[in-house]
């Protein structure tokens, strides 16, 4: 009769705001949403060294300084003298070099940690929503376990009072006994909501209830640009167009300029190089205890190589571009399918939650009728718990949907996540 009733309402716009009885859904949303967890935390960490290294290869700056002190002890047997000679070369260079290259490794390193970031609120909040809703369903396993041990220890010792044949009484200690064994079971494995939500990580503050279930896409979704798996492609692509461009310096592998000046104990030096394609300039200066002569030197030298494999390798970086650019083509063809589908059975997901919630409340009404009228309520009492129960699994099974569609389109949900985007986008 629920589920007719359920079909009969299919004119109510079931992708539509779920009924008041999903209280206990949007409350669970409301409430995860402000939470993080330890390991977010050490992602966000990861995600802020990533942006430093980015920083790092972005400018390609370096400062070296090395010290060299000196002890010599010098006998002179002819002469019968000795002496201690000591000395320290002090030298500080600094550099910059444009490596291409390592910068795209960093930012590919970023957007990794990036997406990594967010997989962890997803699976977090993911998480905490089925442990909830377990929490519930076991909950009720464990009342009903307490209703049967109760019913088979008094239905025990009535058959005692009642002075039973032994073979009923001995039946029904079994009975009891079996009852208590699955009410043990239940204690042990039984969480309580207080306990989960202590594991969780730590509280901040998140919407109101009210805000989600209007609809199958929650609010508060930011949507990552670009995709954790674009993001990689394209960092891929970039590297391999890059070592394409950079084939000719596969022969020439260095160029360098370089300029040194010694006055007394000072010697100051400047480079300029080009190092398989990456253009770079140093700068140094040394102090010396010791007094040198005035002279200035300049240099100027290559390193070629020729390997026997050079057309091979050149063939082999081109076809790696054409991978990539296959690879990233490939992504882009079929992501608005693997979207779609994911964003449809959210929906049937959705639609089945509702029906099935308004099947739940149609067999309460029932069973609170025919108690009101004094009817038996026995069969109307186990409908409506089966009816509950099956709409908490519709639950699970639309969070099931909704993280595997926010997995497919790397969207996180909840206000650390859109902070998160809003601050790597300034």
């Amino acid at each position: 009769m629920p589920l007719a009733l359920a079909a009969a309402q299919r004119s109510l716009d079931t992708l539509g705001p779920l009924p008041a009885s999903a209280a206990r859904f949007r409350e669970d949303m409301a409430l995860l949403a402000g939470y993080v967890s330890a390991e977010t935390e050490r992602r966000e960490a990861q995600v802020e060294a990533a942006r430093a290294d980015v920083e790092e290869a972005r400018w390609g700056l370096t400062m070296v300084m090395e010290a060299s002190p000196e002890a010599a002890y010098r006998l002179d047997l002819a002469r019968g003298t000795e002496t201690w000679n000591a000395g320290l070369d002090v030298e500080l260079a600094l550099g910059a070099a444009r490596d291409a290259d390592r910068l795209l490794r960093a930012q590919a390193a970023l957007a990794a940690a990036e997406g990594r970031y967010r997989a962890q609120l997803r699976s977090d909040l993911r998480a905490g929503l089925l442990a909830l809703s377990q929490e519930r369903l076991d909950a009720r396993a464990l009342s009903d376990a307490e209703a049967e041990a109760a019913e088979a220890a008094e239905a025990l010792a009535a058959a005692v009072a009642a002075g039973a044949p032994p073979e009923r009484v001995a039946a029904l200690e079994v009975t009891a006994r079996l009852a208590e064994v699955e009410l043990e079971r239940r204690r042990l494995s039984y969480r309580s909501r207080e306990a989960l939500l202590a594991g969780f990580g730590s509280a901040q503050s998140g919407p109101v209830p009210e805000a989600y279930l209007n609809g199958p896409l929650p609010p508060g979704l930011s949507r990552a640009e670009p995709h954790r798996e674009a993001a990689a492609l394209a960092a891929a692509l970039a590297r391999a167009e890059l070592a394409a461009d950079a084939l000719p310096f596969e022969l020439l592998r260095q160029v360098e300029l370089s300029a040194t000046y010694e006055a007394g104990r000072v010697e100051v030096g400047a480079e300029l190089a080009l190092r398989r394609g990456v253009p770079a300039a140093e700068a140094q200066v040394g102090l010396s205890t010791g007094d040198g002569p005035h002279r200035l030197r300049v240099g100027l030298s290559a390193s070629l190589q020729f390997r026997h494999d050079s057309w091979e390798r050149s063939n082999l970086v081109l076809a790696e571009r054409e991978l990539a650019r296959a690879a990233q083509a490939e992504f882009e063809a079929a992501q608005p399918a693997r979207e779609a589908e994911a964003l449809t059975m959210l929906e049937l997901a959705y639609e089945e939650l509702h029906l099935l919630l308004m099947a739940s409340d149609a067999a309460a009404a029932d069973l609170a009728a025919a108690r009101a009228e004094g009817r038996d309520d026995t069969r109307l009492k186990t409908a409506a718990r089966r009816a509950e129960d099956a709409a908490e699994r519709a639950w699970q099974r639309y969070v099931r949907a909704l993280f595997d569609y926010l997995d497919t389109t790397d969207t996180v949900l909840g206000p650390h996540g859109a902070l998160r985007l809003v601050e790597d986008e300034r």
